[in-house]
């Protein structure tokens, strides 16, 4: 019954754009930094597309792994056994690309992972960096998004 209301996942890509871009400007509305930088450089975060969001900014990063967690989830994966399995998935792939993104070497949260991917693949980008506070509500809001 439950089930009916939940959204098909991936959303459409338009929707998708949207909800990465919503992200982003509301971590620009409380990162007073952030939005200093942005200023000092001339930018104006209204004015970035949700299409260029989407291929880099670290809320794109999230709602991919959130996607993917609630996918399995949705084919009746634990928390742990998702986490673990994307980790090991994410690891594999980025090798093949050149980067490293370590496997964690103990259980860990859906947070706790989100937190490591965003660390290590966001790192290098000044104005990418996220607080845990932004990143829990970004995962509350994808998967209320996602109706999970």
């Amino acid at each position: 019954m439950f089930g009916l209301f939940r959204k098909g996942i991936p959303a459409p890509q338009r929707e998708r754009e949207n909800l990465v871009k919503r992200l982003f400007l509301a971590r620009f509305e409380r990162d007073s930094d952030m939005a200093m930088m942005a200023s000092s450089m001339g930018i104006n975060p209204q004015d970035i597309s949700g299409q260029t969001l989407i291929q880099g900014a670290p809320e794109a990063t999230i709602l991919r792994i959130i996607e993917q967690f609630l996918m399995m989830q949705d084919r009746g994966a634990t928390e742990e056994f998702a986490v673990k399995t994307l980790n090991q998935m994410h690891s594999a792939v980025l090798e093949i690309a050149g980067e490293d993104l370590t496997v964690l070497q103990r259980a860990s949260t859906l947070f706790q992972y989100v937190r490591h991917a965003i660390d290590v693949l966001h790192s290098n980008e000044g104005w990418c960096q996220i607080s845990d506070h932004m990143i829990i509500d970004a995962i509350q809001d994808i998967k209320s998004y996602y109706k999970r």
